[in-house]
């Protein structure tokens, strides 16, 4: 089981990470996608895969940290635009190390991880399980 330091930086970790920056853009833009199936001009049936706009993922990202309780104030569940240079790369290894954090071996989603973290703030279940 994980000290109270640990989850203390596994939380603010969990923070940035549910924080809408160029940082997270870049890093969740093709995590969150889904098919769309159409015809085309020959009748045959394609599937195309269609990125859930980054509107909606800060939406998201918002509900996430209000319900997990991870706003500092009234106004931290709004949507805050945080821009940073970071590359892609940088982003992707930042997504990576907030997996690592929880154990994910890449088979479970991010969702997942965000959950077992909530979970582990409130003290219902070990961090990494």
């Amino acid at each position: 089981m994980k000290n109270l330091a640990d989850l203390e930086t596994q939380v603010e970790r969990m923070r940035e990470a549910l924080t809408p920056s160029e940082h997270t853009k870049y890093a969740y833009i093709g995590e969150f996608s889904f098919p769309v199936h159409q015809l085309d001009e020959d009748g045959n049936e394609v599937t195309t895969m269609q990125a859930v706009p980054w509107t909606t993922v800060k939406e998201i990202m918002a509900a996430i940290r209000n319900r997990a309780a991870l706003a500092d104030s009234p106004q931290a569940g709004s949507v805050v635009h945080e821009w940073d240079s970071l590359t892609k790369e940088e982003m992707w290894d930042a997504i990576q190390e907030v997996r690592t954090l929880v154990g994910n071996d890449g088979t479970r989603s991010f969702v997942d991880d965000v959950r077992d973290l909530v979970e582990a703030q409130a003290g219902s279940k070990e961090v990494g399980n």
